[in-house]
């Protein structure tokens, strides 16, 4: 994605979760405690989504708002290593939500909602978010991982 950032005052205010970067690397939130969330929603857009409002609700409920975390989707901003990741954003904590995105991005496979380290970062695999918000099992199993990612 190439945006002129010239342009940039003119179309967000100064509070706006928007990001954007010398790197091109567009995410949302402002990252303020280095947690990552990464997703790869791709059915339109993101923001008017209803997988949007429930990401929204499970960091509220460890209360924690876009101020604190940043969330990157690969459906929209597109790939990025792990590494370009891990240098720009500096995670303590990532929050995969999708198990083929955290195999691709790990290189090695995550044992759902079971906390662990990868590269001394707290990692937590979810299923999508579209997954999650169709059933109510999968919730309860990741909001046992949350718990622990920000116990």
């Amino acid at each position: 994605m190439n945006i002129d950032t010239n342009f940039l005052p003119l179309l967000f205010e100064k509070n706006d979760i928007y990001s954007f970067t010398e790197e091109d690397i567009f995410y949302l939130g402002h990252n303020k405690e280095n947690i990552l969330i990464l997703i790869d929603y791709s059915d339109g857009d993101f923001l008017k989504s209803r997988e949007y409002l429930l990401l929204l609700k499970i960091m509220e409920a460890v209360k924690l708002t876009l101020n604190e975390y940043a969330v990157y989707n690969f459906g929209e901003s597109g790939d990025l290593s792990f590494q370009s990741l891990r240098k720009f954003f500096l995670p303590d904590k990532i929050l995969f939500f999708d198990q083929k995105l955290s195999e691709k991005l790990l290189s090695k496979h995550s044992e759902p909602y079971k906390l662990s380290k990868f590269d001394n970062i707290d990692t937590l695999t979810s299923d999508a978010l579209t997954d999650l918000e169709k059933d109510t099992n999968l919730k309860k199993l990741l909001w046992k991982g949350i718990k622990q990612l920000f116990a």
